[in-house]
């Protein structure tokens, strides 16, 4: 199970109307509905950035030089055609958005470039339940944009095979490694959206992860311009990083 650990970490849960919340208390001084409500946060004027995925993915001000992301959990795929943003209960522990923060305090604490954890919420009604996180914003552009853009950069491939390296190394099986989850920064490669994420041990899921961003970088592209030179080196390059960690 995903962030499974005898240690808490530095989250607090906390009960609310219709639900439980957990949040981090270094960066959460007034834990509570509303900073999980996109209409709190554009009634202060403190929307500064969104983003379409599943969802409306909202960029707020937190204060103190510090932006958080708020997303609200939907499905993907047939499933989401139907049911949408509902998961089957099967305990605060095991939902979604605690499994994710857990995960991401994890990952965090031993240094991996992560998006830091701020608040979850799960909110329950019978047997399902919908969920919020929020967590850091962390700096860089999707490699999916790059690829969009037409920016074949070897170099930032080559750190990406590494950051990789760094992620499987502690056994962080990411579920949806696509090239819009790799965010690309002149300092620093970030991985983003744990949602599924475990903790495992060594095994050929790793070769997975690695085949599903190639996968991804193909789809965007095209078969064929993927095919090219320049798409071959770059693909090279993440290899060689990987492999030289």
């Amino acid at each position: 199970m995903a962030g499974e650990s005898s240690d808490p970490g530095p989250l607090i849960a906390r009960e609310m109307e219709g639900g439980r919340l957990l949040f981090h208390p270094d960066r959460v001084s007034e834990p509570g509905v509303r900073i999980f409500d996109p209409g709190f946060w554009r009634s202060e004027d403190r929307i500064v950035g969104t983003h379409r995925g599943r969802g409306t993915v909202y960029v707020v001000e937190a204060g103190d030089d510090e932006e958080w992301v708020l997303r609200h959990l939907r499905r993907g795929g047939l499933p989401g055609s139907f049911i949408r943003d509902r998961y089957l209960w099967t305990g605060w522990e095991r939902s979604r958005p605690f499994r994710e923060l857990r995960l991401l305090a994890r990952l965090e604490g031993e240094g991996l470039p992560v998006p830091g954890p701020v608040a979850g919420a799960v909110w329950r009604r019978g047997p399902a339940y919908r969920g919020d996180i929020l967590t850091l914003r962390v700096p860089g552009r999707p490699l999916a944009r790059l690829l969009e853009e037409g920016v074949a950069q070897p170099g930032d491939w080559h750190r990406i095979g590494a950051t990789l390296l760094r992620f499987h190394r502690a056994g962080v099986d990411h579920a949806d490694l696509s090239a819009g989850n790799i965010l690309v920064h002149e300092t620093r490669i970030h991985l983003i959206d744990f949602d599924r994420g475990r903790i495992r041990s060594p095994g050929n899921w790793a070769d997975r992860n690695l085949d599903r961003i190639r996968r991804s970088a193909a789809k965007i592209l095209g078969r064929e311009r993927w095919k090219a030179a320049e798409w071959a080196r770059c693909w090279e390059a993440l290899l060689e990083g990987y492999e030289a960690g």
